[in-house]
């Protein structure tokens, strides 16, 4: 039988369907399964995935004998993509991708200290962090860590020691997040890569409730414990309508002490991912 599975969304929406394929693949061994989404890399090197197409793409869906679509659940768990499909309905999982091992030595990273990735811009800029707390944050960190600023189209924060945004593949984004202590990050594409391959992160959640995002064992949500009037209609505003952003006035401590306690973790854990 051939499958197309169709991933509406962005490079996280790719990486958060994964639970889902995983299982269609370990059900059906022996079928053509064939992705499309807006990160068709990320399934490139996936067993048991047979071809791989990008959402712009033209996919005759007649070639297939089941077409996989759905959008998340936004009151369930990101990991349960596919809900609707109750014959293939997963257990809470976190993602992992199977993703091939890259050159990065021409990003010139110091690794003499431990390093911690940052990834500062949102999809949606209701979720963002104000940068002045960025910087302060990343100046506070370097006294004791190098920092690696990564993502796409997104302001380079003044102090981090290597701004490597527009400069990464996400292949080789995935690599450099293997090899981090840890990744301090908003609710974004890149904090679901983090997970897929095994890596720690610290979240900083605003309008999105951490209880369907985040990933036990991976994810050390941070909130501002504050207003969250407007979830979950959040997605299609791009300003707080209540005009004060309040759940996003996180201060910068309690992201460090969220940090510091983390690497303690990781320390005392031998934690590697």
């Amino acid at each position: 039988m051939r499958h197309l599975v169709r991933i509406w969304g962005n490079i996280g929406d790719a990486i958060c369907a994964e639970p889902f394929v995983r299982e269609l693949i370990a059900r059906n061994p022996n079928d053509h399964v064939a992705i499309q989404s807006m990160a068709p890399t990320l399934y490139q090197t996936y067993p048991g995935v047979a071809e791989v197409y990008h959402l712009d793409e033209v996919v005759v869906r007649k070639r297939y004998d089941r077409y996989w679509f759905a959008r998340p659940d936004w009151h369930s768990h990101i990991s349960a993509y596919f809900e609707k499909y109750k014959e293939y309905r997963v257990s809470y999982q976190p993602p992992r991708l199977y993703l091939p091992r890259v050159d990065i030595s021409e990003f010139s990273i110091s690794w003499r200290r431990p390093v911690i990735c940052i990834a500062a811009a949102p999809s949606n800029p209701i979720r963002a962090w104000p940068m002045e707390r960025w910087v302060e944050l990343v100046r506070r960190l370097n006294e004791r860590y190098t920092t690696v600023q990564l993502g796409q189209g997104e302001p380079p924060i003044d102090g981090v020691t290597h701004c490597l945004v527009n400069r990464t593949t996400l292949i080789e984004t995935a690599e450099i997040l293997r090899r981090a202590r840890l990744l301090v990050s908003i609710d974004s594409g890149i904090s679901h890569l983090a997970t897929a391959v095994g890596r720690r992160s610290i979240v900083l959640y605003g309008p999105v409730d951490p209880a369907i995002r985040a990933y036990a064992g991976y994810t050390i949500p941070v909130t501002a414990g504050k207003c969250t009037a407007c979830w979950p209609t959040y997605r299609g505003l791009k300003q707080c309508p209540q005009g004060h952003h309040s759940c996003m006035d996180i201060e910068v401590d309690t992201v460090l002490d969220a940090i510091l306690k983390e690497i303690r973790w990781i320390h005392d854990t031998g934690h590697s991912g």
